[in-house]
């Protein structure tokens, strides 16, 4: 089948579909050095900004693929969401071309909070509108570790048919229990530099954090940032950039330090 690789990368579902048999007839990536990585693995030259590609020149495919930007959506930046004013239109890019091209199948990837943020409105305003498009889709998180490789990675993938999913599986998860971080650290590496103390302590309250935490509750897989333990400036109802110096002054930030030191 003919596939469409949008915001490219590095082409990890190029590599996944060719290895099934697949065509890319068309990739989109905004990058300049991500562009030229992706013509020397592929032989294929990707288009820069997909809002200034016309529809007309997207080739007609049978899958299109995405992996639209995450920031709008990750727990690590504000979560402006569909608001974010520098990437939150880009779904409806894609929107454009499943309407416009009417692909059998979709294959969307993004960060797992995409399915939380805003308590789950921005997902459910997304799901209807791939719905409305006509598609049956289906949303699960994996991460890599789950088939054995030792990154710990997880991400939202959202699968989609014209015809429905009837018979659709999920790949089923091929745990290492063997796999340690450990295999895949060199014992002398000839650009190690020393940690600083600073990191050093920083690691060891990590290391309390994991011995105390209940060992029969399930560690977060969202992001834990430590420098923010002790931190008291406001932040869910608006960002601390959009608080003001002046008025951050009298709260804590990182480990609690006041934020007017």
């Amino acid at each position: 089948m003919r596939f469409v690789d949008l915001f490219a990368g590095l082409g990890g579902f190029h590599v996944a579909l060719r290895r099934l048999g697949h065509e890319c007839v068309f990739a989109s990536e905004i990058d300049p050095c991500l562009q030229e990585v992706y013509r020397q693995n592929f032989g294929l030259s990707a288009n820069g900004d997909i809002r200034e590609v016309p529809i007309r020149k997207i080739p007609s495919h049978d899958i299109l693929c995405a992996g639209f930007p995450c920031q709008p959506f990750s727990k690590a930046g504000a979560q402006a969401g569909l608001g974010c004013p520098r990437y939150g239109d880009l779904f409806d890019y894609v929107m454009q071309i499943l309407r416009a091209r009417e692909p059998k199948y979709l294959i969307l990837e993004n960060v797992p909070n995409l399915a939380r943020h805003k308590d789950g409105e921005t997902w459910r305003l997304m799901s209807n509108r791939l719905r409305r498009a006509g598609y049956t889709i289906r949303e699960h998180r994996f991460s890599p570790h789950q088939f054995g490789i030792p990154q710990v990675r997880e991400r939202i993938y959202i699968v989609g048919c014209r015809d429905g999913l009837d018979g659709f599986e999920w790949p089923q998860l091929r745990p290492n229990e063997n796999m340690s971080i450990i295999d895949a650290l060199e014992t002398k590496p000839k650009d190690a530099r020393p940690l600083s103390e600073q990191v050093i302590d920083c690691l060891n309250v990590w290391q309390m954090f994991v011995e105390r935490f209940p060992k029969l509750v399930h560690l977060p897989t969202f992001p834990i940032w430590s420098m923010e333990f002790g931190a008291t400036y406001p932040y869910e109802d608006k960002t601390p950039f959009a608080v003001g110096a002046t008025r951050l002054a009298r709260y804590c930030g990182s480990h609690g330090r006041k934020l007017s030191e």
